[in-house]
């Protein structure tokens, strides 16, 4: 038996295909724009009601992007969303629900408007779900076309 100097055999690169293609159908599957939409707004509705308990209190430093937060996170999950493009979806519906939160409870506070811009990131950021390796990478092949 000759042994192959490149150090991948063809077994092991087959397996690495299989494995990318079987990642990456799996996720586009499992992403669903009408349950990631759905979950925005379970999540807007929950931190508009923690925004609610907060202005109770007069407490609006503490826990101000909650409701953003909450709105990513719920879409993230519920909608398994891996995508950045349908993340913005989730970071606008945060941004929506963070600044209605704001003027309608604490009443058009100068310092809590400030940070209705970032309310977009902090969606935008929990709105997309964490990958595992093999997942980034067969979203990275695809992205080259190799697969």
């Amino acid at each position: 038996m000759a042994r192959q100097r490149s150090g991948k055999s063809e077994s092991y690169q087959k397996f690495i295909d299989e494995q990318a293609i079987t990642a990456y159908s799996e996720l586009q599957s499992q992403q669903s724009v009408k349950k990631a939409i759905l979950g925005a707004f379970i999540g807007a509705i929950i931190g508009f009601f923690l925004m609610w308990i907060m202005a109770i209190g007069s407490e609006i430093t503490y826990l101000l992007f909650i409701p953003a937060a909450l709105v990513g996170y719920c879409s993230s999950r519920i909608g398994k969303v891996y995508e950045r493009k349908l993340a913005m979806m989730s970071g606008v519906i945060g941004l929506i629900t963070h600044s209605l939160a704001l003027t309608l409870l604490f009443e058009f506070d100068p310092l809590a408007l400030i940070t209705v811009p970032l309310s977009f990131l902090v969606a935008m950021h929990y709105g997309t779900m964490k990958l595992t390796e093999v997942q980034e990478k067969a979203i990275f092949r695809h992205s080259i076309g190799q697969i």
